[in-house]
């Protein structure tokens, strides 16, 4: 099991149902007020937010490179596929990347990645970054996570730029025996100066870069930016 499965195998006990889905309603309603209706998500997860969009009147789709969360998102009735951004042929209105999507981008790929969107949209790209503050004072610590079956525990530090969380999955097998997966997963601190010269070399024009208290906490712990693209015609 790959790193991305696995944690899609925590993601339902990790819990902030509230703060992620007020997150995606802000998406939800800034597309809406842009006149979107032809949107790709990258790293669309288990489909949440593909279906506020479907139900807005929005057509969607998600690409992701989990196929657990992939599976999740056509059980729920959302249009998704597991491949690469590279390898998505369509063409749309708007691409908006969610929850840390980008956070998992190494510094230098990030060009390369927007250079991507771009060859995608007609007209803007929204996405959010963890803050310095959100990875230092929120996301560090150590969670003990359990429901009837399983068990879990996440222990992330932050250290040369980068939050480093290590995943510990325990299920009962066919004869109740307990069974450890375990995986590191790495994100990637980009300051907003970084990721601003990032997307102005792959010919974005940033409109706004916002800041969001994600739970509620006395600083921003996640940065919204708006970065408008005019493509050729197609």
């Amino acid at each position: 099991m790959n790193s991305l499965d696995l944690y899609a195998r925590f993601e339902p006990l990790i819990g902030f149902e509230r703060e992620i889905e007020a997150l995606h309603d802000l998406y939800l309603q800034e597309l809406l007020n842009r006149g979107a209706k032809k949107v790709l998500d990258i790293g669309c997860g288990s489909g949440a937010l593909l279906l506020k969009l479907q139900l807005a009147g929005i057509e969607a789709k998600g690409i992701d490179l989990s196929g657990e969360m992939v599976e999740r998102a056509l059980k729920k009735g959302a249009r998704a596929e597991r491949i690469d951004l590279s390898a998505e042929s369509g063409f749309y209105d708007a691409a908006i990347a969610v929850f840390d999507v980008i956070n998992y981008l190494p510094p230098n790929d990030l060009e390369g990645f927007f250079r991507e969107v771009a060859k995608k949209i007609s007209r803007f790209f929204i996405f959010d970054i963890n803050s310095l503050y959100g990875f230092q004072e929120i996301a560090v610590g150590d969670l003990i996570l359990r429901d009837q079956k399983i068990h879990a525990t996440v222990s992330s530090i932050y250290k040369e730029r980068q939050l480093i969380s290590n995943f510990d999955l325990f299920e009962p097998d066919k004869d109740g025996k307990y069974r450890r997966s375990s995986s590191q997963i790495v994100q990637y601190y980009h300051s907003p100066q970084s990721v601003k010269g990032a997307l102005a070399d792959a010919l974005f024009t940033i409109e706004s870069v916002d800041e969001y208290r994600l739970y509620n906490q006395r600083r921003a712990d996640k940065l919204i930016f708006t970065a408008l693209y005019q493509s050729t015609p197609r």
